[in-house]
C-alpha cells in the first residue's frame, strides 16, 4: 500500500497524528498539505487577503487543485485519505480516481452542515458522492451517507494523543473548584453561557474573541486560548470541565470528549448516545440535557468531598487508557480498512 494523506501538513493538524502512526505501522505513507499550498496562494499579500476574503478566489483553488493531480501523477499512491476536503474540486476527486486510487475520506466536521467558514464548504459537500469509503465520527452520520449515497462508511471516533510526562505533571496542579469552557464563541455557545450565568455559575472562559460578547465580572473570567501542554493543564485542574457539543456533533461527541477523559478531568457534557457508549454516566463523565440541569450538576460536583473527585479523575483517565482511545488507535482502524480495499 502506497499511502497518500491529502489536508493539513501544520503542527496541531489531526492530520499529524495520522501521518507519525500510519508511519510507526511501515506503511508508505506521504502527507501533501493542500491546505498550506492554499494558504501560501491566499495569504501572500495584503492584496491576496483581500481577494480571498471578498470571495474572488478561484485562481487559488484552481493552482492548489492542478499541483494536487500533478503531485499523484508524480507519486502514484495506491490510496489517498482526504482530510475534510475544503481545496479540493468534486471534480478532482474523479480525476483522481480515474488515475486508479481508492479514495477515501474523513471529516473531522460534518460534510452538510457547516457551522462556520473553517468546517466546510460547497466542494466538501458536493464531493462526498465521489469518495469510494467515508470515515465518520458519528454513526447518525453514517447512517446518513450509506442511506442517501450508497457508500460504504466506517465507524473513525476522535481519539487523543497525550505524553505520560504531560499528565504527570498536569497531577501536581492545585485544583480549581470552578466550571471552565475551552472553546471559541458561536451563537449556540453564547446563548449557552448566557444561560448559565443567569443560573448564577461562576465561570471561567478560555478561547479567542469572547471578550466581543462577555465583560470579565465576578461571576465571569476571561482567559486567551490554551494550547499544548497549557491546554492539557488547563483541562484537568479545574473541578469541572463543560463539554458543550455543536450541533454538528448532535448524539455523537468530540474531541474534548476524550481529551478530558485522557487527562483525568471531571467531564460535564451533553447526553448523547456515543457519550454514554464511551464513558460510563456518574462514574467516569456527568451528562445534562438542559442548561438547568447542567447548572444543578455543576452545583453538585463544586459540592463533592475531594475524594469523591479524585475518584472520578481516575475512572476517566483508566477508561480512557484501557478503551484504547488514542489516536494511535485510531489509526489502526484506517489501516485495517484500507488494506482490504487493494
Amino acid at each position: 500500500m502506497r499511502l497518500l494523506l491529502l489536508g493539513s501538513d501544520y503542527g496541531y493538524s489531526i492530520e499529524r497524528h495520522y501521518l507519525k502512526y500510519l508511519r510507526e505501522l511501515g506503511i508508505d505513507v506521504t502527507l501533501f498539505g493542500v491546505e498550506n499550498l492554499y494558504a501560501r496562494y491566499a495569504y501572500k499579500n495584503i492584496l491576496t487577503k483581500v481577494i480571498n476574503k471578498i470571495g474572488i478566489n478561484q485562481h487559488f483553488f484552481a493552482e492548489v487543485n492542478r499541483q494536487t493531480i500533478d503531485f499523484v501523477k508524480q507519486h502514484q499512491p495506491t490510496h489517498i485519505l482526504v482530510f475534510k476536503g475544503m481545496q479540493l474540486y468534486p471534480q478532482t476527486i474523479q480525476t483522481l480516481k480515474k488515475l486508479g486510487c481508492f479514495i477515501a475520506n474523513y471529516n473531522p466536521d460534518h460534510p452538510f452542515i457547516l457551522t462556520d467558514k473553517g468546517s466546510g464548504n460547497q466542494y466538501v459537500t458536493d464531493a462526498v458522492p465521489y469518495y469510494d469509503l467515508h470515515f465518520c465520527y458519528s454513526k447518525l452520520l453514517m447512517q446518513t451517507i450509506e442511506k442517501n449515497y450508497g457508500l460504504p462508511t466506517v465507524f473513525l471516533p476522535f481519539g487523543y494523543e497525550l505524553s505520560n510526562e504531560v499528565y504527570e505533571k498536569a497531577l501536581q496542579q492545585e485544583e480549581i473548584l470552578q466550571p471552565c469552557f475551552i472553546g471559541n464563541p458561536d451563537k449556540e455557545r453564547i446563548a449557552f453561557i448566557k444561560s448559565l450565568l443567569k443560573e448564577g455559575i461562576t465561570l471561567a472562559l478560555y478561547g479567542h474573541y469572547w471578550e466581543r460578547y462577555f465583560s470579565a465580572t465576578t461571576q465571569l473570567t476571561l482567559y486567551p486560548a490554551c494550547y499544548q501542554q497549557d491546554y492539557w493543564f488547563t483541562l484537568q485542574r479545574y473541578r469541572v470541565q463543560i463539554n458543550f457539543l455543536r450541533k454538528h456533533n448532535v448524539d455523537s461527541h468530540n474531541m474534548r470528549t476524550f481529551e478530558i477523559g485522557a487527562i483525568g478531568g471531571v467531564q460535564l457534557a451533553n447526553d448523547t448516545t456515543e457519550h454514554r457508549e464511551f464513558f460510563e454516566e456518574d462514574k467516569e463523565i456527568f451528562l445534562f440535557k438542559t442548561t438547568s440541569e447542567c447548572a444543578e450538576k455543576i452545583r453538585f460536583l463544586l459540592a463533592l468531598l475531594p475524594q469523591k473527585i479524585n475518584e472520578v479523575r481516575l475512572n476517566a483517565r483508566q477508561r480512557s487508557v484501557l478503551g484504547n482511545y488514542t489516536y494511535a488507535s485510531r489509526v489502526q482502524t484506517i489501516f485495517n480498512t484500507l488494506k482490504n480495499y487493494s
